[in-house]
């Protein structure tokens, strides 16, 4: 990240800081994951198990990122440039669902 702001002319402070995922998520996510896994499941009840976990790990990622930006509000950031890139994408999602119904 600083490397793309110093790229790009930005000349302010940069800061970075690690996103701490949220441990309900995290302990949601384990769940799912462990359901999905679950060879007894029907094909519905699969596909049930994969929507619900995918459901959960965009929402898990949003809750990490939303209490980054309460924390920065409450520490003071104003007028402020913030990369909240996380590497989750449609696609990054679908590959880890895919091995996670294949066994890899």
């Amino acid at each position: 990240m600083r490397y793309s702001a110093e790229s790009w002319g930005f000349h302010g402070e940069v800061r970075e800081q690690f996103v701490q995922h949220n441990p309900d998520s995290v302990v949601r996510q384990q769940a799912e994951s462990n359901l999905i896994n679950n060879p007894a499941l029907s094909k519905e009840q699969a596909r049930q198990a994969v929507d619900a976990f995918m459901i959960s790990s965009v929402k898990g990622a949003y809750d990490s990122q939303n209490l980054v930006l309460n924390q920065l509000v409450q520490s003071g950031a104003r007028n402020t440039a913030l990369n909240l890139s996380l590497g989750v994408s449609p696609a990054s999602l679908t590959e880890d669902h895919r091995f996670a119904l294949s066994g890899d």
